[in-house]
């Protein structure tokens, strides 16, 4: 097992496969080894040998959520949104503790326009982990495909106090603003948008409208 870790850990995936089945050899019923099989096969993306290894994981131990999990990120990377849905909420039954199942059932939902369920799903996410930026800056995202700029703001700012320097969250932030009228507010956006990134082709155009729509204000 030690050595299948350790293979696990520096990317080598084939070694590591080799080096659980050998541990399986000797004990078939190391859960680890199972699980660290799907995992590489996920990684090197053999996502059916992966749902048959975690199947028959199942099989013993129906309600091990990381099998679940990873069953649930395998149908989701698969856009297989449905299934993706069944297994995370399974392993919600068995840890409804662990943010990332939370997230990855909202990126699911997200998927499948089911919006609602989808900000459900990364409230929990971030009310678990509050630090958990991907979380806050996605639910941003669905709240902006849902018109609710305001919301959106507010939860951009959160990304933006986690990490400041978070090139989309400033970048949709500004777009907010812009679709609000606040064409000040949006050029400070898109210009600290090109302060992380002066290449970003879009927050330049960007720029260039709210600094058009202040020069009309201005000269009206």
């Amino acid at each position: 097992m030690r050595e299948g870790d350790m293979f696990r850990k520096n990317d080598e995936y084939k070694n590591a496969i080799a080096s659980y089945r050998k541990s399986l050899e000797q004990d078939s019923s190391l859960t680890d080894a199972h699980l660290g099989i799907g995992f590489c096969q996920i990684e090197l993306m053999d996502f059916a040998d992966a749902e048959i290894t975690y199947g028959k994981l199942l099989v013993r131990e129906p309600r091990n959520e990381r099998a679940l999990y990873r069953l649930g990120q395998l149908h989701l990377n698969r856009q297989s949104y449905p299934a993706a849905v069944d297994y995370l909420r399974q392993a919600l039954s068995v840890n409804p503790g662990f943010a990332d199942s939370h997230y990855q059932l909202g990126l699911a939902h997200g998927s499948m326009k089911n919006y609602q369920e989808s900000i459900k799903e990364f409230r929990a996410a971030t009310e678990i982990n509050p630090g958990f930026v991907d979380a806050w800056y996605t639910m941003g995202n669905i709240l902006t495909r849902l018109k609710q700029r305001g919301k959106a703001l507010e939860v951009y700012s959160r990304v933006l106090q986690l990490d400041p320097k978070h090139m989309m969250a400033l970048y949709m932030s500004g777009d907010c603003y812009y679709s609000l009228g606040k064409y000040k507010q949006a050029a400070r956006m898109f210009e600290r948008t090109l302060g992380v990134n002066f290449g970003f082709t879009a927050a330049h155009t960007s720029l260039k409208k709210s600094r058009e729509k202040l020069a009309e204000a201005e000269g009206g």
